[in-house]
């Protein structure tokens, strides 16, 4: 999951996650968590951002990257928080996109859902639309 560590709109996106990876019997993969910085500056203090703690304590097998400048999301097309990218045990990709039916909004929705099948196996070829704040974004909203 690709993130920016000042959207408030990140909080739902972390919820959704876990709830698919909860309706997911058969998920037992790594979670990897990329947090935009800025290419220069302070990048501390975005890494002590409460979305980064909160990350810290996830609970499931993952792991923080940080991004600097969000190389790594371009290199994923990913240009939203929240937007979540899934491979299979073999590298394949199963699902892109995002798993909220709003910014920040938690609840059943069509993303969450085509994470979980996908999750449990049936790959969702088409991209679900991301809702969040821009990871390029430096003055995210609280």
């Amino acid at each position: 999951m690709f993130l920016h560590p000042k959207c408030v709109c990140s909080r739902a996106s972390i919820d959704e996650l876990k709830a698919a990876i909860q309706q997911a019997d058969q998920y037992r993969g790594t979670l990897h968590f990329y947090i935009t910085v800025p290419e220069s500056g302070s990048t501390e203090e975005w890494k002590k951002e409460p979305l980064v703690t909160q990350l810290k304590h996830w609970g499931h097998n993952s792991t923080i990257h940080f991004d600097p400048g969000g190389k790594h999301a371009e290199k994923h097309g990913a240009l939203t928080s929240g937007h979540v990218v899934a491979h299979d045990s073999e590298g394949k990709l199963i699902f892109t996109g995002g798993i909220t039916a709003s910014r920040g909004h938690r609840g059943e929705n069509p993303g969450r859902l085509a994470l979980t099948i996908a999750l449990e196996g049936i790959p969702h070829k088409a991209p679900s639309p991301v809702y969040g704040c821009g990871l390029q974004t430096t003055n995210a909203p609280n």
